[in-house]
């Protein structure tokens, strides 16, 4: 089961052509979720993390596109939700993904918040979600086959305009309704300043 989200916030300018990264992970790195709580696992999940960024980027290279940056405030933004959303799990029914009954926050207040283009002239953002649950279903590789499969996800991904983003990733679901395990929530932002 998975649960898909998208939100996409003005539109400005297109950056100029670059190489895709080079991905050093292991092929297991795209296939296993988060880990829970223990001694190291918060230096796993920035691998569950990168394997999630490689594949965006994997994805943007095959349709001719340039990689998008690794953004530190983006990166934040996006793990902050994650947090968030495992915790107050309301990702369920009609309940918008992007914005946090708690807080109110959305995608522009989260990445503002986090210092991503103070200054510009023109800057775009977007942020999409994946809820996955069951075994194979809370990996990277999940998340991003769910995302590209996605009539307002892929374009989000392969829009031309980004140049930077983050990804989020925790273990545990963000939709309550979610009871098989392992379980994941991941959230990825993009973005585009011009200064």
């Amino acid at each position: 089961m998975s649960v898909l989200s998208a939100t996409l916030i003005q539109v400005d300018a297109s950056p100029a052509a670059a190489a895709p990264p080079n991905c050093n992970l292991s092929l297991a790195d795209y296939d296993r979720g988060p880990f829970s709580p223990h001694q190291h696992y918060f230096l796993e999940n920035l691998v569950v993390a990168r394997a999630t960024a490689c594949l965006i980027n994997a994805e943007r290279a095959k349709a001719g596109l340039p990689a998008l940056s690794l953004s530190d405030p983006l990166a934040r933004a996006a793990a902050r939700h994650t947090v968030a959303s495992v915790a107050q799990k309301w990702w369920t029914g009609g309940a918008d993904k992007h914005i946090n009954p708690a807080t109110r926050s959305t995608p522009t207040i989260r990445i503002n918040a986090e210092g991503y283009c103070p200054s510009y002239t023109s800057r775009r953002y977007a942020e999409i979600a994946f809820a996955g649950a069951g075994s194979g279903a809370n990996t990277p590789r999940r998340a991003v086959t769910e995302w590209m499969g996605s009539n307002t996800h892929r374009p989000i991904i392969l829009n031309p305009a980004f140049r930077d983003f983050g990804v989020g990733v925790r273990p545990g679901s963000a939709n309550p309704t979610h009871t098989a395990r392992p379980n994941a929530t991941y959230v990825a932002t993009f973005g585009f300043c011009q200064r």
